[in-house]
């Protein structure tokens, strides 16, 4: 069987790799699982700590703030805090000095930014990649009164989505696509969708409501979207979902670039939109918390007890697999 580009499909990951995974230990709180973005395990009586690795595979200018910024909302979305960052920084032949320079620069500032300390790694040239890859390990903590599960979870549960869909796919494609795309898209709409990369952390959501009453769970929506997020949570607690296309927030660029280039904003890398999950009598005052500070949410969605559903603005009911797809990799410049 050859593997689809992208995220391993969930059931080969329940089939073959959740299969391996070492020796027990009775300190892990949540280890590998679908829609595991994070390991959480014991540390002292108040407070955990969690764990996270990601790649940066899809893009290829601002890597050093992507690599940072990704694993931190998975922490984020933890209700954790992230302190210690381990950095793998691959460079494929012919790289230079300068172009190592501008990826450590990149880290150190971003980190900086978000009060992580960069605390070892390893970098080295090979001939096994044709662009830089970057390889993050954050390491934080997390207070035990704010531990948020998924098996808590209950239908009729609401889904909320902060910010818009698509922000980390269109900032990537605007940075990396910029040649392949200056005469299907305007300037001011490139310039527009670049400034998005500014937009991709959620720690201050995350911060903003994390403890507070009825939140049940936070998921960072990375490959796949809004629509591969809800399915890979609803994958974990064996349940469905409905998404409403006109209650589902998209910025103005975004719409722009998914229409022109012909990708589907709710399928596209959305790392920057924060999914949440409550309970549907606490929901409002969630929403009214993240709107009043500035953060744009909208509920878009709520917990079904087993099909997946989109409703499209025109009222038409799809029916969803289990199956992620990412819209980046369908770019076929």
């Amino acid at each position: 069987m050859i593997l689809p580009i992208g995220k391993i499909p969930n059931e080969i990951l329940e089939k073959i790799v959740f299969k391996y995974l070492g020796k027990k230990n009775n300190n892990i709180i949540e280890g590998s699982h679908i829609a595991g973005d994070s390991a959480i395990v014991k540390f002292n009586p108040e407070k955990y700590l969690v764990l996270k690795t990601d790649p940066i595979t899809g893009a290829v200018k601002n890597v050093g703030k992507h690599v940072i910024i990704i694993n931190s909302n998975d922490l984020a979305a933890r209700g954790a805090t992230p302190l210690f960052f381990l950095i793998d920084i691959l460079l494929p032949k012919n790289s230079t000095l300068e172009d190592l320079e501008i990826i450590c620069k990149d880290l150190h500032e971003t980190a900086l930014k978000y009060n992580i300390s960069i605390v070892g790694g390893h970098s080295e040239v090979t001939q096994a990649i044709n662009k830089p890859v970057l390889v993050g390990l954050l390491v934080g903590e997390l207070n035990k009164k704010i531990l948020l599960q998924a098996e808590n979870i209950e239908i009729g549960d609401k889904i909320l989505l902060t910010k818009s869909v698509g922000i980390e796919g269109c900032s990537i494609i605007a940075h990396d696509f910029y040649s392949e795309i200056k005469d299907l898209i305007s300037e001011e709409t490139i310039n527009e969708a670049k400034n998005l990369i500014d937009k991709i952390s959620v720690l201050e959501e995350s911060i903003l409501i994390r403890d507070m009453k009825g939140l049940k769970f936070m998921h960072d929506p990375t490959e796949g979207g809004i629509i591969g997020a809800c399915i890979e949570i609803c994958s974990l607690i064996k349940k469905g979902f409905t998404l409403k296309e006109e209650n589902i927030p998209i910025y103005d660029c975004v719409k722009t670039f998914c229409d022109t280039l012909e990708i589907n904003p709710y399928r596209l890398i959305s790392s920057g939109a924060l999914l949440c999950i409550t309970a549907p009598n606490h929901a409002d005052k969630i929403l009214n918390k993240l709107n009043n500070s500035e953060i744009k949410a909208k509920i878009i969605g709520e917990i079904e007890s087993s099909e997946c559903k989109f409703i499209t603005k025109t009222g038409s009911i799809e029916k969803l697999d289990s199956k992620i797809y990412e819209e980046l990799w369908k770019l076929n410049f």
